[in-house]
Formats: C-alpha cells, sequence, structure tokens
C-alpha cells in the first residue's frame, strides 16, 4: 500500500510575552502541538510546526506600565525566556518560531489590511471606547475591569469575560474601571476601522459545514451558536501607540480616519496572521537561503510573495482544486478555549478574502481550561505552577504524560498534586516502567539467536497491529487521551502476559518457552518504544537504548508493524544494562 507523503501544517497559539507561562499553557496547546507534530514526522510527512511571540496587544502595555518599562523591553525580555523554555526546556520540536513585531510580519498584516479594505469588507464608524479623564487617553480592554453582565464574574474585561467565556461589546461591562488608577472610567466617541464579519457569514457557514466534522463536537457547536447569534461588524483598530502601524500611505484619502497616527490595528486581527506571515517567512529563508533574524527585518514585496506562494509553499497552502482536504496537505490548530472564535471564524473569513485560493484550517484542535485543584490558574493571586519550576523538578516526560493522562479535551480538568503522585507512581511507574524494567531483567544475558527465529504468538501480534492503528487514527485526530490509553493497555497487556507465562520459573526450569516468551516480551517492548515516541521521546530513546537499538525516525509501515518489529528482534543486545526509566514521586516532595 502506498501512502502519500504530506505537508502538515501546525499553527500553534502565538503567547503574549508579558510573563512566565504555567502549566495549563503547556496541557492547553503547546503539548498537544508537539505531540501532532512529531506524530506526523514520524509518519513520513514534511511538517512545519509554526508560532511566535505575540508582541503587540494590551497584555504587553499592561505589564510595562507596572513595571515602569517600554513594552520593547518586556517583549525582549519574555521572548528570550520563552524560547528557551520551548525550546531547551520543554523540547518542543517547532520549525520555526518567530515574532510579531518584526518588519516582515508588518507588512502581511498591513497587505491583509489593505486588500480587505479595497474589497469592501472594512468600513469606517465611530464608536465608543472608555476613556480615563485621571490619565488622559483612551484605554485599551484589558485597562478596563468590571462585572460581567452575564455572569456576574467581577474581574471582566471590557471585552471578554473569563467567568463565562463570552465577548463583551463597549459599554456592557458594568461598574468600569481603569486597572492603572481604579478610577471611573467614561465612553466617548472615537473612529476606527470595523471589519463587516456580516458581510462574511454566508461563506463562513459553508466552510463551517464542510470543514467542522474535523473538530470536537464542543468547538463546532460553539462555532455554530456564534453563526445562529449572526455575526456582527467588529473594530479591528484601537487607540494605541503600541502595534502594527496603520499603512497611512497606502488608504485612499477618502477612506482615511480621524488621528489615524495614534491607531493600532487591533491584535487580534494580527496575531492570527502570523501563522501566515511565519510560512513566508519560513519559505523565503528556505528560497534564499536567509537566516532568520535577516529574514525578519526584510519586507517581501506582493510580487515575491505570489512567487513564494507558487514556488516554495504551493503544496503547503495553496490546495490543488481536484484536492481532497486534508489528502495532500492538512492544516492543524492548536490554542484554548478563550481563542475559539478567533481561530473556527474570524482566521479563516480573513485567509478568504485575502486570497480564495489560500488553504483553510483543516483540524482546529482547541483544549478547554486546565484549573488547579478547581481554581483558575492565576499568577497574581498565587494559583500557578510554572512550567519551567515543573519539569525541572520531576522531568518533562513525566509532566508529559500527567498533562496528557488529565488534558481538557471536551471539559475543564484540574490538577491536583496527590493525582500527579499517584497516577505517575501507580500507572507510568507502576504499569509501564515496570513491564519494560523486569522483562528487559529476566532477558539480561539471553542468546538473542535462540530468541529471534522463535514464533509469535497470534495474540500479540493482533495486540501490536491494533495499538499502532489506534494510535494512528487517535493522533491523526488530536485524540490524545486516547492515544495514551492504547499504550497503557498494552503495556497492562505485556504484564498480564508476563505473568500468566511465569516467566521466572520457566527461565530455570524451561529454556524453550522461555525464549519464546522473550520473544513476545521484546515485542512489545519495541512496540511501548514505538508508541511513546511522539508523546515521550526521551524515555523511548531511552528504552531504545537499553535494547541496544538506535532510535528510529520513522514508524514501521502501515499494514503489518509486527513484521518490521520482528526484524528488529535480531539487533537487540542483550546485554545491555537495563535500570528503571522512573523515580517514584514520595509525597514529600509535592509542594
Amino acid at each position: 500500500m502506498t501512502i502519500m507523503k504530506r505537508k502538515i501544517f501546525i499553527g500553534v497559539a502565538w503567547p503574549y510575552v508579558n510573563g512566565n507561562l504555567h502549566v495549563g499553557h503547556y496541557a492547553g496547546y503547546l503539548l498537544p502541538a508537539d505531540i501532532c507534530a512529531r506524530y506526523h514526522r514520524l509518519s513520513g510527512n514534511d511538517v512545519l510546526m509554526a508560532s511566535g511571540s505575540d508582541c503587540h496587544g494590551t497584555p504587553i502595555t499592561v505589564e510595562s506600565d507596572k513595571r515602569g518599562r517600554s513594552p520593547q523591553e518586556i517583549v525582549e525580555e519574555y521572548h528570550a525566556k520563552d524560547i528557551n523554555l520551548f525550546l531547551n526546556v520543554l523540547g518542543l520540536s517547532y520549525d520555526l518560531y518567530t515574532r510579531t513585531d518584526t518588519p516582515h510580519h508588518h507588512r502581511i498584516v498591513q497587505n491583509f489590511f489593505i486588500k480587505l479594505l479595497e474589497a469592501g469588507y472594512i468600513f469606517i464608524d465611530t464608536t465608543q471606547q472608555y476613556y480615563s479623564e485621571k490619565e488622559k487617553k483612551f484605554l485599551p480592554d484589558r485597562y478596563i475591569v468590571g462585572t460581567c453582565p452575564h455572569c456576574g464574574f467581577k474581574d471582566a474585561r471590557s471585552d471578554y469575560c473569563e467567568g463565562c467565556n463570552k465577548i463583551l461589546e463597549q459599554g456592557e461591562v458594568i461598574n468600569p474601571l481603569s486597572k492603572l488608577s481604579d478610577s471611573k472610567v467614561e465612553l466617548r466617541d472615537t473612529q476606527h476601522y470595523f471589519l463587516d464579519w456580516s458581510r462574511m457569514q454566508p461563506k463562513l457557514e459553508n466552510y463551517v459545514t464542510e470543514y467542522g466534522r474535523n473538530w470536537r463536537d464542543w468547538i463546532y457547536q460553539e462555532t455554530r451558536g456564534w453563526l445562529k447569534e449572526r455575526l456582527k461588524p467588529r473594530a479591528i483598530t484601537r487607540d494605541l501607540d503600541w502595534g502594527v502601524p496603520l499603512p497611512v500611505n497606502r488608504i485612499p484619502k477618502d477612506k482615511l480616519i480621524k488621528d489615524i497616527e495614534n491607531k493600532r490595528i487591533y491584535v487580534w486581527f494580527d496575531a492570527v496572521i502570523g501563522y501566515y506571515s511565519a510560512s513566508l517567512l519560513w519559505a523565503r529563508m528556505q528560497e534564499y537561503g536567509l537566516d532568520q533574524k535577516k529574514a525578519e527585518l526584510q519586507v517581501p514585496s506582493q510580487e515575491e510573495e505570489t512567487d513564494l506562494l507558487n514556488g516554495q509553499l504551493a503544496d503547503w497552502w495553496q490546495p490543488s482544486p481536484h484536492e481532497v482536504p486534508g489528502t495532500v496537505s492538512k492544516h492543524y490548530y492548536f490554542m484554548g478555549q478563550d481563542n475559539l472564535v478567533f481561530h473556527t471564524l474570524f482566521w479563516p473569513g480573513q485567509l478568504m478574502i485575502y486570497n480564495s485560493n489560500l488553504h483553510l484550517p483543516d483540524v482546529i484542535c482547541i483544549n478547554k481550561f486546565l484549573n488547579l485543584a478547581g481554581q483558575k490558574f492565576s499568577k497574581s493571586r498565587g494559583i500557578s505552577i510554572d512550567i519551567k519550576e515543573f519539569v525541572e523538578k520531576y522531568g518533562n516526560d513525566i509532566v508529559r504524560f500527567y498533562l496528557t493522562y488529565i488534558m481538557p479535551e471536551n471539559k475543564q480538568a484540574s490538577f491536583y498534586w496527590e493525582d500527579f503522585k499517584e497516577k505517575v507512581n501507580s500507572i507510568l511507574i507502576g504499569n509501564i516502567g515496570n513491564f519494560v524494567h523486569r522483562s528487559l531483567s529476566i532477558a539480561k544475558g539471553a542468546d538473542i539467536n535462540l530468541i529471534k527465529d522463535q514464533q509469535i504468538k497470534k495474540e500479540i501480534e493482533e495486540e501490536i497491529n491494533k495499538a499502532f492503528q489506534n494510535s494512528r487514527n487517535f493522533l491523526e485526530n488530536c485524540q490524545f487521551r486516547n492515544y495514551l490509553e492504547v499504550i497503557i493497555n498494552l503495556s497492562a497487556f505485556g504484564n498480564k502476559f508476563f505473568d500468566t507465562a511465569k516467566v521466572w520459573e520457566i527461565k530455570k526450569s524451561d529454556s524453550e518457552n522461555y525464549f519464546w516468551a522473550l520473544k513476545q516480551l521484546y515485542l512489545l517492548i519495541i512496540s511501548i518504544a514505538y508508541l511513546l515516541m511522539p508523546l515521550m521521546p526521551k524515555t523511548s530513546e531511552e528504552i531504545f537504548k537499553m535494547l541496544g537499538l538506535r532510535s528510529p525516525q520513522l514508524w514501521p509501515s502501515l499494514q503489518n508493524e509486527v513484521n518490521y518489529l520482528n526484524e528488529l528482534v535480531s539487533q537487540i543486545n542483550t546485554d545491555t544494562r537495563s535500570h528503571p526509566l522512573f523515580t517514584k514521586i514520595e509525597t514529600a516532595n509535592l509542594p
């Protein structure tokens, strides 16, 4: 069976560079994206996993005001920290990690703005925005705090309530106050550019109907809810001095708004375009052999963008007219639930109008919130687990295991320290680690020539082939908890076989059955090592090392994985010393 090599684009949500990230970010979108990317590389597909620092928006200016430093200083500090965290601590397999404050990205965002303006989807209107008499300026949404009119949440922003996940219209929040001074604010008239989402509704209805089948049901239903309520025009500029500037010289004079020099493009129009601008950046680096920093400083022309779309990016971003969605190329997007509408509706809409031939999001993988002991993560309230400290204390693979085990795919979940200890000790160590260690220990020194030609038990073959088949299916569809369950079940099956075969007894009395049993155990261990590769790469590598095998670059080919794995058995070095893969977590070692 010939498997078509695909182009897999993986867009990962762009974290604001305004503070240290917590475990909720790792479980919510960083870890799922990395598992997906690793799986597709192991499947032989070309992968472009791209993201970067979201350098704009009021979270940065809020942090800037709080610390008395410039927004640029805040950006530089946390961009460097995030790169170190993602690449060196978490080992995330980004192919490109860039930032949104580069000349390259600014130009692409401005191109989108001009194209949508020319197409008639952007119009000018006067709206009201909160103004602080005390600060003598208009204040962005995140500078305003008040009570949500829908759920009564006391710490709602003027544009979004974390309590009920609703986007709020200007003026809806009750008793609005300035975050800077706790002073009252008032609504005043200001002119802005609006994107007419109501005009896009028919196109987006069709998109959701066609592509929504690739999404989790709750994502599809929530998106349908937005469409049912009818999309409304939304302002895509803000009264700010930090962000992507408007391309004043490219806007017709009759379409210039008042005080345009003091306006900036709204961060959510800007940030999602990063997926496309990052792809172009990567393509320019490939095409011209540029290093990343140099490419980020250059402004691509429209002609160059077109050439790259027809060249380096043709198979990534421009599906052929006869392509079945997701067969030649496939686009995955990963983010938290508060970013849902921006990815299921707004980003596809922007792409459709900018260039109708661009590839639209196929799989939009969104997790619900992960809480800490039932409470929402909040650094200011001391409800947080720093990712870096967590991983450095317990090990990245252990963290990846537990966060996948409790991953909030369809409903909110909570992290509990006692549960973390219990699941790691009983499942990861007691099941998976125990099976690998005791199997390798009893096989130490055995003659591989007496093992390799032993018959394969039919049940073993079926269980292994089923485990690979189910893992592929679950990973292809972002069902990460189910994928982990496959590995847990295969290891439990291995432990049961070990006990039923009474390997310790037959080692002394029945050499033929002993070598036959080792053949089955080795096949199961190799399978587990393979299956762990997307989730726990270091652990997988260590298992292969204890087998005396090199870590593979690809998973076994489809159809009958056992036939391929069987060939590896003859290469095993039974004299390699085995050791426990993990250390038990004691209550005394918990916070």
